[in-house]
């Protein structure tokens, strides 16, 4: 790779006269080139000595032309250009000043580095369609997190550090408490900001807007601007382990900073960071994350046309926008269905993809407590292949687009989580539920009966051991349904300096009564309408206080609009009851 700062092209050699190249093995150098221009030649001979560059004479095409080189030790072509941008870029562009050759060797101008950059972006694509097409793994990286750290992020003034169970953590809190904003913090962190070309503000301006609001907003500027806070940070580490080899487990750190300079806020990568570990040519690992909203369109996106874990797994939760999953898992089903078919059609009895297929409907019936199946894909002329479920015992199969909202967000988002892990998983491996990952899911229990919300992730931490999950919710059965040792909820909380986020751990959640769950977690009393639960408090005191005759009226008076059943009025009526008979 061959790239200048400075104008002036040597044709002959069809190279910059100033130029800094990297080769395949990373050696990195700087180099001088002119055929017969006296001026460039006398200039990069000073130039050459004081950077105490090498001078050769060599021949191409019949013709003789100088040639100045400097060679970088090692071949960290980063250290080797950060050297170069830190002392030998600033000498060059002195000696150009001094020389007066400013029109000689101008900076490369905007016009002309976008001109370039979009020549590069169009190759950069065609080589990875066409690499996409014969992605296979010999191997999936385990990538578990460990903890996160953030600082002046959204609501968080203060210093926080979660520390992630390697199974399940829950964010659990009042809305507006900050439960989104650490996922988008944690997302943030885990894939970078300016080492990755998708998240640049070339590539989205609104994205970069919202990032840069995660910086804690301190006030309100004179003018009602946002008055932001001048720095903030997200942390996170994490450990990346082989299949191949389990004994790698080292503890690696990536670093998103948030600064802001008059107010102005930026987004910035820190350079210590490790993020190379998580994301080369592509991710090592799946990591997806699924936002409160989805799309209803079933059209297709450009994130589906990738088939290795990549940052479009994950983006939606950065820009706030709808993703596609249940038309993406749609699609997925009618392309294992069509494989089936073929496979059939040459005589083999039972193809994968029908394994596949009843393994995946398997799953989402664990969730949903009922059996649900798939009925049939419809293979017809006009290339839409409806297809037919069944729900339950009705015999009756209903439309996939026609399910309700609450299936439609289980078979959306589940099923396209088992999309993306069974695409990810190496060719070599037969049980795709073992492939790590981690998954984020903000608001799980959106759309979700009770009954599903006691189930979902039970089923998933059992059925998918190798999966890191990270939610938040508002639901009791959701954390209640989880042994303590697979799980670690957080509370999202307010107080008198702003909001902190704290561990929960005042009793153990499984299997805690409802109620108990409600009130502690959630803030919720048993008696939800508050004036009701005014109401029992009052007679429980006349109660305890022996007034039991102005008990009995207030019951006579006060709950006439409560079930006569109630369970606690019931009790309130016998002990009023049991202290008459004992005082008598």
């Amino acid at each position: 790779m061959v790239f200048s700062f400075w104008s002036g092209l040597d044709w002959r050699n069809k190279t910059p006269n100033i130029y800094f190249s990297i080769s395949k093995e990373g050696d990195s150098r700087l180099e001088f080139v002119s055929y017969d221009d006296k001026v460039k030649i006398e200039f990069f001979t000073s130039v050459a000595e004081a950077l105490g560059m090498q001078q050769k004479t060599r021949a191409k095409s019949g013709d003789t032309f100088e040639h100045w080189v400097k060679n970088y030790k090692g071949n960290d072509y980063i250290l080797a250009l950060d050297d170069f941008l830190r002392r030998d870029k600033k000498i060059i562009d002195a000696f150009i000043q001094i020389s007066n050759l400013g029109k000689l060797f101008a900076p490369i101008s905007e016009e002309e580095f976008k001109k370039n950059k979009r020549r590069i972006d169009a190759q950069r694509k065609k080589i990875k369609k066409d690499y996409e097409f014969k992605v296979d793994y010999d191997e999936v990286k385990s990538i578990t997190l460990d903890s996160l750290q953030i600082n002046n992020i959204s609501l968080f003034s203060n210093p926080n550090k979660i520390h992630f169970h390697e199974n399940l953590t829950c964010f659990i809190g009042l809305n507006g408490t900050g439960k989104t904003s650490i996922l988008r913090a944690l997302v943030l962190a885990f894939t970078g900001y300016e080492q990755n070309e998708t998240m640049g503000i070339e590539d989205s301006e609104l994205l970069t807007s919202r990032l840069r609001n995660l910086l804690h907003i301190k006030g309100v500027t004179d003018s009602g601007a946002p008055k932001y806070a001048e720095k903030g940070f997200s942390e996170i580490y994490y450990r990346v382990e082989s299949t191949l080899q389990s004994d790698d487990a080292t503890l690696y750190y990536n670093k998103v900073i948030l600064s802001s300079e008059n107010n102005d806020p930026q987004v910035s990568d820190d350079s210590e960071s490790d993020f190379r570990n998580i994301s080369d040519d592509k991710y090592k690992s799946l990591f997806l994350a699924f936002p409160q909203l989805q799309e209803e369109e079933k059209e297709k996106n450009a994130a589906q046309n990738k088939v290795f874990p990549h940052i479009s797994d994950a983006i939606s939760m950065l820009n706030n926008k709808p993703d596609n999953r249940f038309g993406a898992f749609a699609d997925w089903l009618r392309g294992l269905n069509n494989l089936a078919n073929d496979k059939q059609a040459k005589g083999e009895a039972t193809p994968l993809e029908r394994v596949l297929l009843k393994e995946v409907f398997e799953i989402i019936s664990e969730v949903t407590g009922e059996t649900i199946t798939l009925d049939r894909i419809v293979v017809n002329e006009n290339g839409k292949h409806p297809i037919w479920v069944k729900l339950g015992t009705d015999n009756s199969p209903i439309l996939f687009d026609l399910i309700s909202q609450g299936y439609n967000n289980v078979f959306g988002w589940i099923g396209y989580f088992m999309k993306r892990l069974k695409e990810v998983t190496p060719s070599s491996e037969t049980d795709f539920t073992k492939t790590p990952a981690i998954v984020l899911i903000d608001e799980i229990d959106t759309y979700l009966h009770p009954l599903w919300q006691t189930k979902i992730l039970e089923v998933l931490v059992r059925r998918f051991p190798n999966v890191q999950f990270v939610v938040t919710t508002h639901s009791p059965y959701i954390v209640g349904s989880i042994p303590s040792n697979k799980i670690k909820i957080y509370t999202c909380l307010k107080n008198n300096e702003g909001f902190d986020i704290e561990p929960f751990e005042e009793f153990n959640a499984y299997g805690a009564n409802i109620d108990k769950l409600s009130d502690k977690l959630f803030g919720v009393n048993g008696r939800f309408v508050s004036k009701v639960q005014e109401r029992f408090t009052e007679l429980s005191k006349l109660v305890n206080d022996n007034e039991l005759e102005e008990a009995k009226k207030f019951i006579s008076n006060s709950f006439s609009d409560i079930d006569t059943n109630d369970s606690e009025l019931l009790r309130m009526k016998m002990l009023i009851r049991t202290k008459e008979i004992l005082a008598k």
